[in-house]
C-alpha cells in the first residue's frame, strides 16, 4: 500500500522546473519534444508550481547523452512529439532570457507504432 502511494504522488507530482533549484541538483524534466536546435531542445511540459503548460528551452552540448529507451542513440534520431525525461544542471553563466539549464541526459520513448528492443 505505501509502495503504492509513493507510485501514486510521483505520477501526480512530475518533477518540473523550480524556481531556484540548487546548482548542483539534478532537475528533472518530462514532457514532449516540440522543437529542436543545434544548442538546445525545447520540451513542452506542464509545470507543476504555476498550475499551467510551459515550454522549457535546455542547453545541449557534447556531454549530453541521448537514449531511446535503454538504447544510446545520436541526437539526429530524436523525433518532434516523442515523450521525454531530461536530466539537467543548472548554468553557472545565465545569459538572459536564455536557457538556464544544461541537458545531462535525454531519455527519449519510442514514437507509437516502433518498439524498442530493451
Amino acid at each position: 500500500m505505501k509502495s503504492l502511494l509513493m507510485l501514486a504522488l510521483a505520477v501526480v507530482y512530475q518533477v518540473t522546473v523550480a524556481a531556484h533549484p540548487g546548482h548542483d541538483e539534478t532537475v528533472v524534466v518530462t514532457g514532449t519534444a516540440v522543437g529542436f536546435q543545434t544548442s538546445a531542445i525545447e520540451v513542452a511540459t506542464f509545470d507543476m508550481t504555476l498550475l499551467q503548460p510551459r515550454t522549457v528551452s535546455i542547453v545541449v552540448d557534447g556531454q549530453t547523452k541521448y537514449r531511446l529507451g535503454r538504447q544510446k542513440i545520436e541526437p539526429s534520431q530524436l523525433e518532434l512529439g516523442v515523450r521525454v525525461v531530461v536530466s539537467m544542471k543548472h548554468l553557472n553563466s545565465i545569459v538572459e532570457g536564455g536557457p538556464e539549464f544544461r541537458a545531462m541526459e535525454i531519455r527519449a520513448s519510442a514514437p507509437k507504432n516502433k518498439t524498442v528492443k530493451q
